[in-house]
């Protein structure tokens, strides 16, 4: 596990690096507009476009002709890719956790910690989890043209975000009513359960595949 998630990081290290520089660069715009609470969002396309990248460059060199039949399980280099999302997913809800300090009480969508931790990573790991099994099924060149339409939803998705806050904070305070114990249950097992599901079919896909 820990060579196939180094081998990702050497590939994507120079994208990495320019990804930060990226997120930097929002991250000050959205602060400048007074709308810093809608970077952990940010991390629902990030591990999309991180993903697209490590299946085309493993397309390119033939990797899983050479992963395969190593000793590596077909299970364990799935879950590799897994790894990379939650690990993202986890950096999401980090940030969000800091959102109090950095947005200085001016946070519309401010949530309990309760309820942000399962919300943030099941919003950030949800794509991720659709795209991974097309990426096994259909392969890399075929599944991005899908999620061509699923990156302008998600941009859309923060434009809708930016323009309603108001109407949304009031939504999800109406929602929210309930004991957020059980609410943040509910959050929790969601996540689990998609990317639990994911995962199966991902693996079932790939164990099935010949190379």
């Amino acid at each position: 596990m820990k060579a196939l998630l180094y081998k990702d990081f050497i590939a994507l290290k120079k994208v990495l690096l320019l990804m930060l520089v990226i997120l930097a660069v929002i991250a000050f715009y959205f602060y400048k507009e007074d709308q810093i609470y809608l970077l952990p969002l940010f991390f629902i396309l990030l591990p999309v476009i991180i993903l697209g990248m490590l299946f085309g460059a493993d397309s390119q060199d033939r990797l899983d002709h050479y992963l395969v039949p190593s000793p590596v399980k077909r299970s364990t280099i799935v879950l590799s890719r897994y790894v990379i999302v939650w690990f993202m997913s986890t950096l999401a809800v980090i940030l969000a956790l800091m959102m109090p300090w950095l947005t200085k009480g001016n946070n519309p969508l401010a949530l309990d910690w309760i309820l942000l931790v399962p919300g943030i990573f099941l919003m950030t790991s949800f794509i991720s989890a659709v795209q991974l099994p097309l990426m096994y099924r259909f392969g890399e060149t075929k599944a991005r043209l899908i999620f061509v339409g699923l990156y302008f939803v998600t941009f859309a998705f923060f434009s809708s975000i930016a323009s309603n806050k108001e109407w949304l904070a009031a939504k999800l305070q109406a929602g929210f009513n309930l004991d957020s114990r059980y609410l943040a249950l509910i959050l929790a097992a969601a996540a689990i359960l998609v990317n639990g599901i994911s995962y199966f079919c991902s693996r079932v896909i790939y164990e099935k595949r010949e190379f």
